[in-house]
């Protein structure tokens, strides 16, 4: 029951301003032939990421594999849960509240979004799933009347353009399947489900099923009323047909109570799209801004970097201003099936392998770019070959993308520092790197020295630093990595004043793993570099050698900050942020 209950959410949800009105267009134009075309792939899109995500989940954290995808890609994350939203506005806007003459219609929308908002906030995903199961209830039982007791069929005549339609269905195909890749709503159901134990496969294969039988009732509806309406009532600016609004068209002429289940229908769905929206950019936003190495996050109140005001304005700017100029959804569907294509098949790949994580590169960024251009070149002038060659495009980077290795939990495994002329000696034991010695040294800065991003010092073990059997007590080397630090802090912030300061850093965890030991009267190379930081800590790694250039020992440790006056937790202060940013 718990599957059946999530996966309506995921269903539900699923049925944005695309789903909903799209749907009616392709239909519209090619009857059930373009309605499957469009349905088939999008349910299969949840029941591949429900089966991909639930694979992953069987040995690792949903949860802490995804929180790193957001470390690398925060921004795309972001631009595709406000550009659904903004697409679901515009739609409401542009192909239900304008044809039923709703005045004015951009307040009507944004009094929807309002609600849709309070209602996430207000539920949580654990009651908003529980809703969501009401809403698909209702709306289903209002479509069914529709469809029962609605306008006689009207059979029609319509036939859209075969070589348009055929140049359109390879990138949309794979825009629709790729699509839940990046869509933080079905994320954090994923994540959710394993944490309840739900399982995550099933759920979202349940979900696809559900999707799939809205679309129909959707696509029903559309060949049910709109028989009698003339593609030429639809023709847009750019010369295109755009019959997303035939069904509310046809029904405003109707009215009563067709009408009145048909608002209840569209509502309902897209209440659920912007509700979940609200949720999931609130489980989205803090997880993203305390994993974050931007340094101009830093310096900007928290409550307003995890608000999600600012990104529902952002999407309400953008739905305003192209239903104002006269555009429409296919514009929308063109960035989604290009734009963003490379980076969710490749989120899916890394996904479904889960010991590597493409890194991704300018290459990947030119090839959306590209594919976004083409396909728009193609569509505008009505080159079907051209919008075939954009899917294709948007699909390379996985391809030619180098892929780093990963723990299981997705989180990078940082390959040691390249040394000049690095080699191992002879029956050495795996794990001990020997160093070409530098052959000429004498000049090095007793204070440290940069050595690429590594910070390095170099000192000699004596008497005091070793035990009563002759190796280097194992406490001097903590206090060696210690000392390097030190010298590294002041090496990056000289004028730094510890009697005037308004922060401490303090020690959060240190370990170390020791592999063999040093003597007296060897030189000691400590190594010393920034591995990784976010809001509040930062994490060091160091290497010791020996005078033999073999590696002694390895660790980590991490920092926090605090303020001076009474040792509260702070965030890491902005000058520290631009002292240390060149050496990360």
């Amino acid at each position: 029951m718990n599957s059946v209950v999530w996966g309506a959410s995921v269903a539900l949800s699923w049925m944005w301003g695309l789903g909903l009105f799209f749907s009616v267009h392709f239909t519209f134009l090619y009857g059930w032939t373009g309605l499957l075309s469009f349905a088939i792939p999008n349910a299969l899109s949840l029941v591949v990421f429900g089966w991909i995500a639930g694979r992953r989940g069987r040995n690792t954290s949903l949860k802490t594999w995804i929180e790193s995808a957001f470390a690398h890609h925060a921004s795309l994350f972001s631009l595709y849960q406000i550009a659904a939203v903004a697409l679901t506005l515009f739609a409401l806007i542009s192909y239900f509240l304008v044809p039923l003459a709703s005045t004015p219609a951009v307040f009507m929308a944004l009094s929807i979004l309002a609600i849709g908002v309070f209602t996430g906030e207000l539920a949580g995903i654990g009651r908003l799933v529980k809703l969501h199961a009401v809403y698909l209830a209702v709306a289903v039982a209002a479509a069914i009347l529709l469809i029962a007791n609605g306008p006689a069929a009207v059979s029609s005549t319509q036939t859209g353009d075969l070589p348009f339609f055929v140049g359109l269905l390879f990138p949309m195909i794979v825009g629709l399947l790729l699509g839940p890749a990046y869509d933080i709503q079905q994320w954090q159901r994923a994540v959710e489900m394993q944490k309840r134990n739900v399982p995550v496969a099933r759920s979202f294969a349940l979900g696809g099923v559900i999707f799939f039988c809205l679309l129909m009732l959707n696509g029903a509806l559309a060949l049910q009323v709109t028989g009698g309406l003339e593609a030429g009532m639809f023709i847009g600016k750019d010369g295109f047909v755009h019959a997303q609004s035939a069904v509310t068209q046809a029904l405003s002429q109707v009215g009563g109570w067709p009408l009145f289940l048909y608002c209840v229908w569209v509502l309902l769905c897209l209440l659920a799209t912007f509700d979940s929206a609200q949720s999931a950019l609130s489980w989205f936003l803090p997880t993203v801004v305390n994993a974050s190495d931007n340094p101009l996050l830093r310096m900007m109140p928290q409550g307003v970097l995890n608000s999600t005001l600012p990104a529902f304005v952002l999407a309400s700017g953008a739905a305003v201003l192209v239903w104002s100029v006269g555009g429409h959804l296919e514009y929308f569907m063109i960035v989604y099936a290009t734009l963003f294509v490379p980076y969710s098949a490749i989120l899916l790949h890394d996904l479904w392998d889960g010991s590597k994580r493409t890194e991704i590169t300018t290459k990947t960024q030119f090839a959306g770019l590209a594919s976004l251009l083409v396909m728009s070149a193609g569509y505008l002038n009505d080159i079907p070959l051209l919008m075939t060659i954009a899917g294709l495009i948007a699909l390379s980077p996985l391809l030619i993308e180098r892929r780093r290795a990963v723990s299981t939990d997705g989180k990078e495994i940082v390959p040691a520092p390249k040394l000049d002329a690095m080699e191992v000696l002879q029956g050495s034991r795996k794990e001990q790197v020997i160093l070409q010695p530098r052959d000429v040294l004498p000049a090095f800065d007793p204070d440290g020295r940069f050595d690429g991003k590594w910070f390095e010092i170099r000192l000699t073990a004596t008497y005091s630093d070793t035990n009563s059997v002759g190796n280097v007590y194992f406490a001097n080397y903590v206090s060696w990595v210690g000392k390097a630090r030190e010298l590294f802090f002041r090496r990056c912030m000289p004028n730094f004043d510890l009697k005037q300061t308004p922060f401490y850093i303090l020690t959060r965890s240190f370990n170390h793993k020791f592999i063999r030991e040093a003597r007296e009267f060897e030189e000691i190379i400590v190594r010393l570099r920034i591995k990784t930081y976010n809001r509040k800590f930062v994490k060091l790694e160091h290497q010791l050698f020996n005078s033999s250039r073999e590696l002694l020992g390895e660790g980590e440790q991490s920092l926090m900050f605090v303020t001076t006056d009474n040792y509260s937790l702070t965030d890491i202060p902005s000058d520290v942020v631009v002292a240390f940013t060149p050496h990360v």
